[in-house]
C-alpha cells in the first residue's frame, strides 16, 4: 500500500521512502542528557529497523547545545540519515537558508519546515511554506518534507489544514509528516483524502510514547497541537509509584498505533518519546508481536476496535455548542473498509458556517480584487488601514495582527482541537477566512500554485 515516488538529488532519506519497507525514524530526545542520547544512537546506529533519526529544532528544549551540534553527533555515530527540522520562529529568511547552508555542510540534506511553536514575545514567524521554498531553493538535492495536523474537530480546522497540505505539495514537499494523535479515524481521515485527491507523496506518522515525566498532559497536551486523551492523562497523573507500568502500557498503545498505520498505508513512522535503548527496544519488539498478531487491516481494526471500545479518542470540546466532532467520513475504522472509495467513504455533509456579516463587509471593501480600486483605497482611509493589498488578500480583509504569530497566509496546527488559539483563550482567526474563502469560491487559490 506504501507510496514509490522518484526524487533526483542524492538524498538517502528519500531513497528509503522509495523502498516498500516500512520505515521508522527516531525522534532525538533532545533535551535528554548527553550520554543518555548517545546510548541511544549507538542502538539506532546497530538496529536495521531504525531507518534514519529526526532532530526537531531544539533551541528551547537544550539551550546549551545547537542543532548543528545534534546533527553532527547524530551523522558520525549512526552514520544513518539525519532529518533535520527547521523553525520559522523568531527567524527571516536570510536566518533559515544560514542553518540550512550549515547543516548541509555537515551532509545533512533531509528537512522539515515548521512554523514553530508560539512564544511570548517573539513578533516574527516565518510561515512553514516559505521555509520549504527556502529550501528547494538551497539545493537541488535537499529532500524536503511538511507537516500537517489532521487532529482537527472543527470543519474549519481541519479544512484549513488540508488546504495547507495540498499546498505544501504544490510548493514541493517530498514527504508528509502526520502530527501525533491517538484517534486511529483521524490518521485514516487523512490516507484517505490524500487517495481521494490523488496526492501520491509518501506520508508518515509521527507516533508518542508517554510517560510521567511529561508535565501537564490534562491542562496543555504534550506539545502545542497535539492533544492527549483525558484518559490517558489522568492515568499518568495516578500512576504513583508504578510509573513503569504506566509507560509500559503507553508504550503498547504507540506500538498498536503504529501497526494500524502501516496496514493503512503510511510509508513510516516518526517515534518521538523514545529514551533509552531498553525503551526502543522493547517498543520495536512489541510492533513486530502486533504486526505478526494482526496481518489485515481488518484483523488489526476489529483488535483496536475490541480493545479500545470504552477508551475516548475524541477530545471534550465546550466550545463546540453541542456539536460533534468533525470527521471529513462517515465509514473510517470499519474493519471492511481499509482502501478509500468515494462510494463506501461516505463523504461529510456538514458545512462550514457562514461568514459574519462584518467579516463579509471588510472582505469586499478591503480585499476583493473586482472591488473597485478607488472604494478599495477609500476604506483603507477610513479604517486607518496600514496594511499592504497582498496582506489583506492573504486574510480576506481580517487584521493581521488578529494572528500572534503575525501568519498572512494560512494557520500552523498547534491550536486546540477545538480551535483555540495555542496563546490564548480566543478562535483561531483562520476559522473566519475559511468561512470567507468558501462564500467567494477561493478555494483553489489558498492551495496554491503547483509547481511545474
Amino acid at each position: 500500500m506504501q507510496f514509490k515516488m522518484s526524487y533526483s538529488g542524492d538524498s538517502r532519506f528519500a531513497s528509503l521512502l522509495e523502498n516498500p519497507s516500512f520505515s521508522i525514524v527516531l525522534e532525538l530526545p533532545v533535551a535528554d542528557e548527553n550520554a543518555t542520547i548517545k546510548e541511544l544512537l549507538k542502538f539506532a546506529a546497530e538496529s536495521q529497523s531504525i531507518f534514519a533519526t529526526a532532530l526537531l529544532d531544539g533551541s528551547d528544549a537544550a539551550p546549551d547545545k545547537s542543532q548543528l551540534d545534534f546533527a553532527e553527533e547524530a551523522i558520525s555515530v549512526t552514520a544513518k540519515p539525519v532529518i533535520s527540522y527547521i523553525s520559522g520562529r523568531g527567524r527571516n529568511e536570510d536566518d533559515v537558508r544560514s542553518i540550512l547552508n550549515k547543516l548541509r555542510t555537515l551532509g545533512l540534506r533531509d528537512f522539515v519546515a515548521v512554523t514553530g511553536d508560539w512564544q511570548k514575545g517573539t513578533s516574527s514567524y516565518m510561515d512553514s511554506i516559505d521555509i520549504m521554498r527556502a529550501i528547494v531553493d538551497t539545493g537541488e538535492d535537499n529532500c524536503v518534507g511538511g507537516v500537517v495536523n489532521p487532529f482537527k474537530y472543527l470543519h474549519e480546522d481541519q479544512f484549513f489544514q488540508y488546504c495547507k497540505l495540498i499546498a505544501k505539495t504544490n510548493a514541493g514537499a517530498h514527504f508528509i509528516v502526520a502530527q501525533a494523535g491517538w484517534d486511529m479515524k483521524k490518521y485514516q481521515e487523512l490516507i484517505w483524502f490524500l487517495r481521494s485527491r490523488e496526492i501520491l507523496v509518501p506520508v508518515m506518522a509521527r507516533i508518542c510514547v508517554i510517560d510521567t515525566v511529561d508535565e501537564g498532559l490534562l491542562s496543555k497536551g504534550l506539545h502545542p497541537g497535539v492533544f492527549v486523551p483525558l484518559h490517558i492523562a489522568a492515568a499518568a497523573q495516578r500512576s504513583g509509584a508504578d510509573a513503569a507500568r504506566f509507560t509500559s502500557e503507553q508504550a503498547y498503545t504507540a506500538a498498536f498505533l503504529a501497526a494500524g498505520c502501516r496496514l493503512m498505508g503510511y510509508n513510516g513512522i516518526q517515534i518521538s518519546g523514545i529514551h533509552t535503548p531498553g525503551e526502543l527496544e522493547a517498543f520495536q519488539n512489541k510492533l513486530d508481536e502486533i504486526l505478526e498478531k494482526y496481518q489485515s487491516f481488518e484483523a488489526w481494526a476489529t483488535a483496536w476496535n475490541d480493545t479500545y471500545k470504552d477508551m475516548a479518542f475524541v477530545p471534550v470540546m465546550s466550545n463546540l455548542g453541542g456539536k460533534l466532532p468533525f470527521y471529513l467520513y462517515g465509514s473510517l475504522m470499519e474493519p471492511e473498509i481499509q482502501s478509500f472509495d468515494a462510494r463506501a467513504a461516505k463523504s461529510s455533509e456538514e458545512t462550514i458556517p457562514s461568514p459574519s456579516l462584518a467579516d463579509r463587509m471588510r472582505y469586499y471593501f478591503l480585499a476583493r480584487q473586482d472591488t473597485p480600486e478607488w472604494i478599495r483605497k477609500s476604506a483603507k482611509w477610513m479604517a486607518r488601514c496600514k496594511y499592504t493589498d497582498e496582506q489583506l488578500e492573504g486574510l480576506m480583509g481580517l487584521e493581521p495582527e488578529l494572528c500572534p504569530k503575525g501568519l498572512l497566509k494560512m494557520p500552523c496546527g498547534n491550536s486546540s482541537p477545538g480551535g483555540i488559539c495555542e496563546c490564548g483563550e480566543n478562535p483561531c482567526v483562520f476559522q473566519r477566512i475559511a468561512r470567507l474563502a468558501l462564500k467567494n469560491g477561493l478555494v483553489s487559490k489558498l492551495e496554491g500554485d503547483r509547481q511545474q
